[in-house]
């Protein structure tokens, strides 16, 4: 990594799961920040096969792995950071607006603006700033990382222009809705499409964020192992006639997987939503709406051509498979009524949304 680059990467623990998925920025030769999510600064205790173990947090884990006589320190500056999105197709401009040309250049060539996945640092008042062109929206935009003694005068000002500009103050919905959307598979987040129960092979972005050339990291093993025995697990996007949490996803009365994400998409086609063969109103309505979603599958489901690679399309028919969506009960029988649905290799937001994803894909 070159200083200023960022990189998309995963904390495993010693079974192959996932304790967090982290963005590092390198700041110089020797020092590092490391981007973790919310609430994993926090050490719990937690029960791996029967077994109780500490659940440590992140940067325990990481310190517990360096090497005698290494020295390697770690501090927590958490508290003095705020962290901002700015996300969209306006995002460039606000920031300008804001903070000023020049915080959006590239370190390298000044002639150009920013990198996908690299960030700049910059002084204003007297105050330490961080910029990456970062985000896990699958759209253009910048994370801003305001120090904590103006961030509440900051975010005023960015709100403010953003409002004036058109845009919009959003959480985690807008946030799920754009990652699930991504390409043709989503991007799979923390707590949801990864958990530390789970490998994260076969997800998107697998070997972007995990080298398995590298001789040695935790929980190596048992990821070589898993690819080596053939992995079947697939993570699917699906379209659905309602949001379907935690259900799970069946086939003629078989069970295929689970839902790991859902929510309500306003970006689904009228097209794509009569493919479900719903009879709910607003899904076939022309300004309707239909849920989204991503969910583990325990096998393939489409036909896979000599590369490997699975088809969306077949002697030029689109693929789209019917799934049901069942509530189930504690021994994963499924109850009550189904919602409709298929899964789909097409993905759901135009082609022309998705050249970030390429880029994280490409680093």
């Amino acid at each position: 990594m070159k200083v200023g680059q960022c990189k998309y990467t995963l904390l495993l623990n010693e079974q192959g799961g996932v304790q967090d998925d982290l963005i590092l920025m390198r700041v110089s030769e020797t020092s590092f920040i490391l981007v973790i999510n919310a609430g994993h600064d926090i050490t719990d205790t937690i029960e791996i096969e029967g077994v109780e173990k500490k659940y440590l947090a992140d940067i325990d884990r990481i310190m517990a792995c360096k090497k005698d006589g290494e020295e390697v320190w770690a501090k927590d500056i958490s508290d003095t950071l705020v962290k901002i999105d700015v996300q969209g197709p306006l995002a460039f401009k606000l920031l300008k607006e804001v903070y000023g040309e020049n915080v959006l250049k590239n370190r390298y060539n000044p002639e150009k603006n920013m990198n996908f996945f690299t960030f700049n640092e910059f002084e204003r008042n007297g105050q330490h700033y961080y910029l990456s062109r970062t985000g896990y929206t699958n759209r253009w935009g910048w994370e801003l990382y305001i120090p904590v003694a103006v961030a509440e005068e900051d975010a005023k000002i960015i709100i403010s222009k953003a409002l004036e500009l058109g845009g919009l103050l959003v959480g985690l919905g807008g946030r799920d809705e754009n990652r699930i959307s991504a390409g043709a598979f989503g991007l799979p987040l923390m707590g949801q499409e990864y958990d530390p129960y789970h490998t994260p092979v076969n997800a998107p972005l697998f070997e972007t964020a995990v080298d398995m050339n590298k001789e040695y990291f935790v929980g190596k093993e048992v990821l070589a192992k898993e690819i080596a025995e053939g992995v079947q697990k697939r993570l699917y996007i699906f379209v659905s006639e309602g949001i379907v949490t935690n259900r799970g996803i069946y086939k003629e009365g078989k069970r295929l997987g689970t839902v790991t994400s859902s929510i309500n998409s306003p970006n689904v086609s009228l097209e794509m939503r009569l493919a479900i063969g719903s009879k709910r109103k607003n899904v076939n309505e022309e300004k309707g709406t239909a849920a989204i979603g991503m969910g583990w599958f325990y096998f393939p489901l489409f036909e896979i051509d000599a590369e490997g690679k699975e088809l969306a399309e077949i002697d030029g028919r689109q693929m789209r498979i019917p799934v049901e969506f069942y509530r189930e009960d504690e021994s994963r029988n499924p109850i009550g009524s189904p919602v409709l649905g298929y899964v789909t290799l097409e993905g759901i937001t135009p082609a022309t949304a998705h050249k970030p994803l390429k880029n994280i894909e490409n680093l």
